[in-house]
């Protein structure tokens, strides 16, 4: 959990699963800065 997802293939070309990770990346960040306002 402490390597960066972005490190695991950092060679690796854009695959459709990124839009996905990168969707719930931004869901999780969102809750989390509501978490810690609220």
């Amino acid at each position: 959990m402490s390597t960066p997802i972005r490190e695991i293939n950092p060679k690796s070309p854009p695959q459709p699963l990124d839009d996905a990770v990168k969707a719930e990346i931004v869901a999780l960040a969102e809750r989390q800065a509501r978490a810690g306002r609220g």
